[in-house]
């Protein structure tokens, strides 16, 4: 299968349930884990910055 990554997408080729191409577009693996790791390290630096009241 060829694909290939740009702007932060995987596009693939494939078919349609009638036979006929399709470029198919996902997120791609490594910019989401990217996303997802910055997203947890500023969860951790404002986990406890806000103090609740009881």
């Amino acid at each position: 299968m060829a694909t290939f990554d740009f702007l932060g997408f995987t596009h693939y080729c494939g078919k349609t349930r009638k036979g006929k191409f399709k470029l198919g577009r996902r997120t791609a693996r490594k910019k989401l884990t990217q996303k997802l790791k910055e997203m947890n390290r500023w969860l951790k630096a404002v986990r406890n910055a806000v103090k609740l009241e009881e």
